[in-house]
C-alpha cells in the first residue's frame, strides 16, 4: 500500500518533461507487495541515516538488495518493485530514448504484442500503394 511511502515533489525542469525527482519518506514499511512500477528509469539514492531495502521481481523470482546510507542503486522501467525499512531516499525518474507518448501507446500492447512491435523488422504496409 502506497501509505508506507511519502511522495514528495522536488524541482524539475521543463527542458526535461519526462524526469521527475522525488524525495521518498519510507514509513517502517514491511511490505511484501510490490506496490511501485514506473514507466521511467530510476536512480535512487539513500539519503537518510538508515539502511532501506529495495525488493523487485523479475521473470517470476524475487531479489532484495541492501541501501545502506549514502548507497545507490539503478531500477530499470516497469520493473515491480516496493522499499522497505524506515528512512529516505530521491529518486530521479528520467525518459529513455522512446518518448513519453510512444512509451505510453507500446505500454498498453501486452508482452507478446510489445515482443512483437519490438522484434519486427519488415514492412506491414506496401510503401509504393500497389
Amino acid at each position: 500500500m502506497l501509505q508506507n511511502y511519502e511522495f514528495i515533489e522536488l524541482a524539475s525542469t521543463s527542458s526535461l518533461p519526462f524526469s521527475k525527482t522525488f524525495e521518498i519518506k519510507v514509513h517502517n514499511s514491511n511490505n511484501e507487495n510490490y506496490d511501485l512500477i514506473a514507466g521511467l528509469h530510476q536512480f535512487v539514492y539513500n539519503v537518510g541515516n538508515d539502511e532501506l531495502f529495495l525488493n523487485w521481481e523479475l521473470d517470476g523470482k524475487k531479489y532484495t538488495e541492501s541501501i545502506k546510507p549514502g548507497d545507490s542503486a539503478y531500477i530499470k522501467p516497469f520493473i515491480r518493485h516496493n522499499f522497505s525499512g524506515n528512512g529516505n531516499l530521491v529518486v530521479l525518474r528520467i525518459g529513455g530514448k522512446i518518448p513519453g507518448d510512444s512509451q505510453r501507446e507500446l505500454s498498453m500492447l501486452g508482452d507478446k504484442n510489445l515482443s512483437r512491435a519490438i522484434t519486427e523488422t519488415a514492412l506491414w504496409f506496401n510503401p509504393n500503394r500497389k
